[in-house]
């Protein structure tokens, strides 16, 4: 599934903010794409022409994905003063526009934009293709997405509760032609309605609590525990080479970019440590020639790079109640630089790293 975004000038940034704050919710399951080509800006748009320049961007052609929908971003007014719609006719065509939310009052308006970009992107999907367009909105407000808001309130109420209602989720799966896409698919709204309803209206521990204190404790079978003021936090960082990767990210202060693993003492840590720990059959030359051929090929990176993507997701969800510490051990990413911003005062284990193997 694709998604181009479209934008005029008054929304460049949004829509770049968009891409950056929604891809790493959906992984693979829902590719987000800038459009290049940019509109005029407008004071006032009829849905025709808004719909209009979809079209335009969709008629360009070389779209590979076999399910794509061109969704315009734009500031200005609309002549039915909708949020979002999306052409029942062509229902891959949509709109969202991104101004008017000063009147809400939001901490920042990209979570309530890509909360409607969601929510219009699920309509066109499962429900597009209706005889009847509109029918799956809800006429009273019961928080769902799919709620017809007509008043601020409502907004408000549907924001905060950020979920799709049991029998919204049935007639989706009704209308689903493959189980696990729209199971994925699903799996990252969700996630996104998490993160949004947090971000937007989310309270400040801190200030009522202060800064808690914590330490990382690493046992000797190479698990993480997390120490919150006496209780204990069990992070889901898998056994193997996720546990191998994040603790050589540890070791390393400073952070390690990809290519550092062409560097024998940094591809030598990490394999010395993953078979030391995970590894009970084969031999550690075996181990070191294919990390040299993935090398060689090209594939190493590839490698690594799900191990990131999952130990972000997971430790973004299990630290999401202590906003402060998850930041602490996240694995950031500056311009390609990835590392651990922990202060190693608070790390706790006696994991030995340079320690060579020999054949």
């Amino acid at each position: 599934m694709k998604v181009y975004l479209i934008y005029d000038h008054p929304s460049s940034l949004l829509a770049n903010a968009l891409q950056a704050y929604l891809s790493p919710l959906f992984s693979k399951s829902c590719e987000f794409t800038l459009c290049a080509n940019r509109e005029t800006a407008r004071e006032n748009w009829t849905w025709d022409e808004l719909f209009d320049v979809s079209y335009k961007e969709q008629s360009l052609g070389n779209k590979e994905a076999k399910e794509s929908y061109f969704i315009f971003l734009f500031q200005g007014k609309n002549e039915g003063n909708w949020f979002a719609s999306f052409d029942h006719h062509r229902p891959s065509l949509g709109f969202v526009q991104t101004s008017g939310w000063e009147l809400y009052q939001l901490s920042n308006p990209l979570y309530a934009i890509a909360y409607h970009l969601l929510t219009l992107l699920t309509a066109m999907k499962f429900f597009g293709n209706e005889e009847s367009p509109n029918t799956f909105y809800h006429g009273k407000s019961i928080g769902c997405m799919f709620d017809f808001t007509g008043f601020k309130s409502e907004v408000i109420y549907k924001l905060q509760s950020a979920y799709i209602c049991k029998d919204c989720l049935e007639s989706i799966k009704q209308r689903a032609p493959e189980k696990v896409e729209a199971l994925n698919y699903l799996q990252g709204v969700t996630d996104a309605f998490l993160s949004i309803r947090h971000n937007l209206f989310q309270v400040d521990l801190k200030s009522l609590f202060g800064n808690l204190a914590y330490k990382l404790h690493v046992n000797e079978r190479m698990t993480f525990g997390l120490e919150i003021e006496g209780k204990w936090i069990n992070l889901p960082i898998s056994k193997g080479r996720e546990a191998t990767l994040y603790m050589l990210l540890l070791h390393n202060q400073r952070g390690l970019r990809y290519i550092d693993f062409k560097k024998e003492a940094v591809l030598e840590d990490y394999l010395s440590l993953y078979f030391r720990y995970f590894v009970s059959k084969g031999s550690y030359e075996e181990l070191y020639r294919q990390a040299k051929q993935q090398i060689k090929d090209h594939t190493f990176r590839k490698s690594l790079e799900p191990l990131i993507s999952r130990m972000r997701k997971k430790l973004a969800e299990a630290l999401l109640n202590y906003p402060e510490i998850k930041e602490q051990l996240y694995i950031q990413n500056q311009d390609g630089l990835m590392y651990i911003p922990l202060n190693r005062k608070f790390l706790v284990h006696n994991i030995q790293i340079k320690q060579r193997m020999v054949g």
